[in-house]
């Protein structure tokens, strides 16, 4: 059986040293959770690669991360960069969702 596809929608996103920080709700069937998530340039560069915008990025991240873990799973607050240890695959995963 095939999980559902969480929906991401970016709240908030604003600047901050060296990465943006967003607040995203994320919607899973009747389950809905509000996310502060950073994402680093490092990072942002690395699934970017300057084809995308940081909240391309960051959404793309956090749908990929609720459907290998789950929507409890995901931290309140959160560095895209601790999702990857999290979720080992979510490096790949996240790839495979930008090429699409």
């Amino acid at each position: 059986m095939t999980r559902p596809k969480p929906t991401v929608r970016v709240l908030q996103e604003e600047e901050a040293p060296r990465a943006w920080r967003f607040v995203v709700e994320v919607a899973l069937g009747d389950d809905v959770r509000t996310v502060s998530i950073t994402l680093g340039w490092a990072d942002y560069n690395h699934w970017s690669q300057g084809r995308l915008t940081p909240t391309e990025v960051i959404q793309g991240v956090v749908t990929c991360a609720v459907c290998m873990l789950s929507l409890q799973d995901l931290p309140d607050e959160i560095d895209a960069s601790t999702l990857r240890r999290l979720a080992p695959g979510l490096e790949h995963r996240v790839g495979e969702f930008f090429d699409r």
